[in-house]
């Protein structure tokens, strides 16, 4: 199904399994780039099982969307699907789903919780940055990639939990945190994280604005990343170990 063009008058759509197109009967099996983008004033849509894909920026910037059940036939959701939905306060991942793209729920500044099917195996780049409102969030068993920047600008996060049988992520010792188990990195933190005497670096955003006040850093790190403590605007005390030898740009920009 292609581009619809930016319709104001549009509310709810139900897209049917089938379409007739000079008199040839087609099977619906994919909503395509861009979609649905900029339908302001869409509020709800019904996808009929047929469908196993969302194309790229397929529902961007459509911003009455308040939540969606996606389908068990879906499995992958493209770049930018629902980017900028910011009335997007639930959103229904099936069991069939392997991938979510790049930036796939940026700005999605309403979406207050998501439950992530053990069918996907990656977190692209971006893909939640600047979900606002987002205050928990667990990877399961089945996540092998974390894309850079997944979580930056989740600045209501107050539990992060990695599955305990997750082969390349962890949350050891509880601290609320996503940790790459080899590198002994710490790429995603939030308010109430506490940083493990094992790790050794803390990643590029790893604090992006995050309401922390203080947080302690054990003197196995040695690396502060780009940016990571940054917009970290109620921080007001941090004392950096005599371990640390590198000091990334920006480390600590914003902390007003």
């Amino acid at each position: 199904m292609g581009y619809i063009e930016e319709d104001e008058s549009i509310t709810k759509v139900v897209i049917p399994k089938f379409v007739i197109h000079n008199g040839k009967k087609y099977k619906v099996t994919s909503l395509g780039k861009e979609c649905f983008m900029d339908c302001s004033t869409l509020t709800s849509i019904e996808i009929p099982e047929s469908v196993t894909s969302l194309g790229e920026q397929c529902f961007r910037d459509c911003s009455a969307l308040t939540s969606i059940k996606i389908p068990t036939s879906v499995k992958s959701l493209e770049w930018g699907c629902f980017w900028g939905c910011s009335a997007l306060t639930s959103i229904e991942l099936p069991k069939s789903l392997t991938r979510l793209g790049m930036a796939c729920f940026i700005d999605c500044s309403a979406l207050t919780s998501i439950d992530l099917p053990e069918s996907l195996t990656n977190l692209n780049w971006f893909c939640f940055l600047g979900c606002s409102a987002l205050t928990s969030i667990k990877i399961p068993a089945s996540i092998t990639s974390i894309g850079k920047r997944c979580f930056k600008g989740c600045s209501a996060l107050e539990a992060i939990m990695v599955d305990t049988n997750n082969p390349k992520y962890d949350s050891r010792e509880d601290c609320n945190a996503i940790i790459e188990t080899e590198s002994n990195t710490m790429i995603a933190g939030c308010k109430n994280t506490r940083i493990p005497t094992s790790v050794t670096s803390l990643e590029s955003f790893c604090f992006y604005q995050q309401h922390l006040t203080s947080i302690e850093i054990p003197t196995s790190v040695t690396s502060l990343e780009y940016a990571c403590f940054g917009d970290c605007s109620t921080l007001t005390s941090i004392e950096i170990p005599k371990t640390v030898t590198n000091l990334g740009k920006q480390c600590f920009i914003g902390c007003i």
